[in-house]
């Protein structure tokens, strides 16, 4: 980068040099070969913004270290250096989601920040109904998006992955049912037990206990780059983690595989939470036409990390498989409290019809017809059947397109005749020169094939020659 002379500010202004640390281009100097108390300072290099030094003299080096800059004046006996607190405004946009703010996606985090000063976020929106609670965490190592020197080519969104390798972290807290933990030897299997650090279970009877997490699924990440040969591990767990739960990066997790079981296989509980058979008299006063109001959520304890594994009934004849599988025998309506759960080994599942989201609408079947003939909103086509009904109408090759026919506001490309025309008998207007060149075939249908040159003919060759002795500039 060459430093010239410039008029920043509304003062002429001569850098002796210009760089760039935490986000910032500084850039010192002197004004016209003179002493200037001023620096300048730019996000961009493009914007520059003046900024006071606590003396006037010609500075002539600087550097960025520990999170200042300082700047050092040539043949200063005192104030010779000056020493910044520099750093760039986080930018970052709220992801809205069905009226209400899901994320706040980071584009630039920023630099400069102090930790027990940490800057202030606002959100402003006249229609608001309910005021999102944000919260602004600093840190170092924290790295902004990625400038490529080269995209490359052929990747495919689904299987790419960037792997960036240093000591610093995400800082993405995790408010889903996916949870990453480092530092594991023994990759433990389906269905351990995980206590996070400060969350607690709020119907725990002993106060501080720790909420208990079930991992549903286990995959291993490899190594975790920790140089402890330990490796990090992803977990699907259930339930999910609230927004309100806060785990930062480095909080302990407490895995937990041996622990004390009670299994109860096709147990019934009757009226649990009514009482005793005193207070009920079951099942006479039942007779009478006594009701009591069960309590299903006493049937089974845990405590003390213990687990109970049952298959029951209760006095409905409702169907419960744990805490993640229910069936309600009166109404059929079957609960999967699950996130995640798995249908392996069925060849063929039929549900009749499943009904998606609160549209009302009815999937029937999955179809395979490439015609789209049922025209239907109760048919999902497949992958396959959807490309070879764009096949059949688009034919995709580089940075060409060709289609049966394609109409693009009243202007006709393509056709059985091949034509360039509109539908509204205006005239086409083509604001730009064309070339015509190359050659094509015709056949004129009794097995005579000629070979013709590109050209431009009938009435446009007609006009032209008719008006070009009264326009110089028609060829």
């Amino acid at each position: 980068m060459t430093a010239q002379s410039q008029s920043l500010g509304g003062a002429s202004f001569n850098p002796a040099n210009i760089k760039y640390g935490n986000g910032n281009f500084v850039t010192f100097g002197s004004a016209d070969a003179s002493s200037t108390s001023v620096a300048f300072v730019s996000e961009d290099g493009v914007a520059w913004t003046e900024i006071a030094l606590p003396a006037s003299h010609t500075w002539s080096a600087g550097t960025y270290g520990n999170k200042q800059w300082f700047i050092k004046a040539s043949a200063a006996s005192t104030n010779g250096v000056s020493v910044l607190n520099l750093g760039v405004r986080a930018k970052g946009r709220a992801v809205v989601n069905v009226g209400s703010i899901d994320k706040i996606r980071m584009i630039d985090p920023g630099s400069g920040y102090d930790e027990s000063n940490p800057p202030t976020i606002t959100i402003t929106d006249p229609n608001v109904t309910f005021e999102v609670a944000p919260e602004a965490r600093v840190s170092d190592k924290v790295l902004s998006q990625p400038d490529f020197v080269n995209r490359g080519a052929g990747y495919r969104s689904s299987t790419s992955t960037i792997t960036i390798t240093g000591d610093g972290f995400a800082d993405i807290i995790p408010t889903a049912n996916v949870l990453t933990v480092s530092g594991i030897k023994s990759i433990p299997g389906p269905g351990v037990q995980i206590q996070i650090e400060g969350i607690l279970d709020p119907d725990a009877l002993i106060p501080g206990t720790l909420a208990i997490f079930s991992g549903v699924t286990v995959k291993d990440l490899g190594d975790d780059g920790l140089g402890n040969e330990t490796k990090a591990v992803e977990f699907q767990i259930s339930p999910r983690l609230d927004v309100e739960y806060v785990v930062n990066n480095g909080t302990t997790i407490t895995l937990r595989e041996q622990f004390s079981q009670c299994r109860l296989s096709g147990h019934d509980f009757l009226d649990i939470g009514t009482g005793n058979f005193i207070t009920t008299n079951y099942p006479e006063i039942y007779a009478g036409g006594a009701f009591f109001t069960a309590a299903p959520e006493n049937e089974v304890y845990e405590a003390n990390n213990g687990r109970v594994y049952y298959v029951s009934t209760d006095q409905d004849g409702n169907f419960r498989t744990g805490e993640l599988f229910s069936v309600q025998q009166a109404t059929g309506i079957v609960t999967i409290s699950a996130e995640f759960f798995d249908l392996d080994g069925l060849s063929e599942l039929s549900l009749g019809g499943v009904r998606l989201g609160g549209s009302g609408t009815v999937v029937n079947e999955f179809s395979t017809d490439p015609t789209f003939a049922a025209d239907s909103n109760n048919v999902v086509p497949t992958q396959r059947a959807i490309a070879s009904f764009l096949a059949d109408r688009l034919s995709v090759g580089g940075e060409s397109l060709e289609v049966n026919r394609l109409r693009a506001g009243q202007v006709i490309l393509g056709g059985e005749e091949n034509e360039i025309s509109n539908n509204s008998d205006n005239y086409l207007y083509i604001p730009s020169n064309v070339l015509f060149d190359g050659t094509f075939t015709s056949d004129d249908g009794a097995g005579t094939v000629t070979t013709n040159q590109t050209s431009v003919s009938g009435t446009i060759v007609g006009q032209s020659l008719f008006l070009r002795p009264l326009d110089e500039t028609m060829q």
